[in-house]
């Protein structure tokens, strides 16, 4: 009926793939049973949906935004700068994600897979530590791109919660604890050097062309 909300299930790609077809183009979507039509001027396609009691349910959130508020420009920085370091399908789960620590001088997004580690420091702030799985931190990298208001943080039972302007992005937490990378990375042991930024990286390039 007219004025009713109507909840549906779409495959993403799918969908993700067809919006992208039709760039710069209004959308619309009508429902009827068991499929849902999108048209965008002479085009039209009908999308088979899947059953919404299917759908996970999603987590109760407050309407007041009291998370953790972290800067933009430094969590896009941060991602990109460990993301490589974050393992794929190890059986140590919590190593398939990033560690964001907070504490009382920084905030941190630690990552490693075993062999390589990163780590990456920003602004102190209070806040629930959590493990970001990989996909996630995907997500929030894509989502982070433009520039745009900081983002707010905050852990809800098994979830995850990102929010930044108009956008929510809720992830399931994982659950494990990481392991302690600060003796790996802090030890007494180590010595810090400091490089040329550019000619390592020439050099980097140079030797990734043979």
């Amino acid at each position: 009926a007219a004025g009713e909300r109507e909840t549906v299930t779409i495959p993403t790609a799918i969908l993700l793939d067809l919006a992208r077809s039709l760039p710069g183009q209004d959308l619309s979507l009508k429902s009827k049973t068991g499929a849902v039509t999108l048209a965008s001027g002479k085009f039209k396609a009908s999308i088979q949906t899947l059953p919404v009691s299917d759908f996970p349910p999603l987590p109760v959130l407050s309407d007041t935004d009291d998370g953790t508020m972290i800067t933009r420009e430094w969590l896009r920085f941060a991602i990109k700068a460990v993301r490589f370091a974050v393992a794929v399908d190890d059986p140590r789960l919590a190593l398939n994600g990033a560690l964001l620590q907070f504490g009382a001088t920084e905030t941190r997004l630690v990552a490693t897979n075993g062999h390589q580690m990163a780590i990456a420091d920003g602004p102190a702030t209070t806040g629930t530590d959590a493990i970001i799985p990989r996909k996630t931190l995907d997500a929030l990298a894509g989502l982070l791109e433009e520039d745009g208001p900081d983002v707010s943080f905050s852990a809800s039972g098994n979830h995850l919660v990102f929010r930044t302007g108009d956008y929510t992005l809720i992830s399931r937490r994982i659950d494990q604890a990481y392991p302690s990378w600060e003796k790996m990375a802090l030890g007494d042991d180590l010595e810090a050097i400091h490089i040329d930024r550019e000619p390592v990286l020439t050099s980097l390039r140079r030797a990734a062309m043979v």
